[in-house]
């Protein structure tokens, strides 16, 4: 994934994370904030990284809670964004 921009915000634990965590996490986030969930394979796709390689990064960030996958195994959280709803919310006013 070449175009890796700063969405902010990331926190402190981003910069610690393989390159592979990174761009799997943001390719990701890019495509929840477009309303779109992802299969490890579009993922792997997107960031040419292998499917297997793909598939383990995912399963080590769900576990950690850094990525959120639905019954299907779509990604469809990153980031704190969620296209389903999760224990984490955001009140804005009231």
């Amino acid at each position: 994934m070449e175009d890796v921009r700063d969405i902010g915000g990331l926190g402190q634990d981003f910069e610690k994370r393989t390159p592979e965590e990174k761009s799997l996490r943001l390719a990701s986030f890019w495509r929840i904030l477009d309303g779109k969930k992802s299969s490890i394979d579009e993922l792997a796709s997107l960031t040419g990284i292998t499917q297997q390689q793909a598939q383990k990064h995912i399963e080590v960030m769900v576990y950690d809670g850094r990525l959120v996958v639905d019954e299907q195994g779509y990604v469809v959280g990153s980031h704190g964004l969620s296209l389903i709803p999760t224990k984490h919310h955001l009140r804005i006013g009231d």
